[in-house]
Parts: C-alpha cells; sequence; structure tokens
C-alpha cells in the first residue's frame, strides 16, 4: 500500500511539475496562432485606413509570445524538443505568408486573395503540430 501511494504520490508531482505546464503553454500557444491570423486578417480588411493600422505590430507580439512559449517549453520538456522545432518551423511559414497576405491593403483584395489560399495552408499545417 505505501509502494502504491507513493507511486501516485510521484505521478502527481510529475504531472503538476511537468505536464500541466505543458499544457498550458500549449493552450497559449494556440491563442497566439490564433491571435496572429486574426491581427493580419484584420489589417487587410481595414485595408490600413482610419486608424486602424495596428495588426501588423500586434501580430509582431503575438509572433514573440509564441516563440518563446516554444524555447520555454523545450527547456521544461527537452525529450520533445524536436517537436518544438518542427512547431516553430510550421509556424515561421505561417507567420511570413500572413505578413504578405495581409500586405494586399497595399495592392487591394485581387492582390490579397492570391495569396490568401497559401496562408490557409500555412494554418492547416500548423494544426497537427499545435
Amino acid at each position: 500500500m505505501l509502494y502504491g501511494t507513493t507511486n501516485v504520490k510521484t505521478q502527481v508531482e510529475n504531472y503538476t511539475q511537468l505536464e500541466y505546464k505543458i499544457v498550458q503553454k500549449a493552450y497559449q500557444l494556440k491563442i497566439a496562432v490564433i491571435q496572429t491570423q486574426q491581427w493580419l486578417t484584420d489589417i487587410s480588411a481595414t485595408r490600413d485606413q482610419d486608424g486602424l493600422n495596428d495588426g501588423f505590430d500586434e501580430a509582431a507580439k503575438q509572433h514573440e509570445q509564441f516563440t518563446t512559449l516554444l524555447a520555454e517549453m523545450s527547456q521544461i520538456d527537452s525529450k520533445n524538443s524536436e517537436r518544438y522545432t518542427s512547431m516553430n518551423s510550421a509556424y515561421e511559414t505561417y507567420y511570413t505568408t500572413g505578413k504578405k497576405m495581409a500586405a494586399y491593403a497595399k495592392h487591394g483584395p485581387a492582390g490579397g486573395n492570391q495569396l490568401m489560399g497559401t496562408f490557409d495552408t500555412a494554418a492547416e499545417a500548423l494544426r497537427p503540430i499545435a
């Protein structure tokens, strides 16, 4: 019985010290991805007019948040660092493509619509990873 109690205690400690932190950070990663898309599509929709030109800056903040979270996760959970590296690579593609798509504010909807499919594809690439 003592062995069973000790084993449960060890599992609970592992969960609270590692697993729970990873789950929290993974949720924050998901929010950063959503917010990146939100801000980049926002700048596209507003066409950078009427003082609504903060989308690129706000998306950059989410990019920084995502990068920081991945670094923290790699530090906490080094055995999955390869997975975090692949997540970073997929996110970089997504972010870069999103910035290009959002730039259609200067070229009108026709320019942005040409890039929207690529942005959607980059977003889909994040789905199985995040």
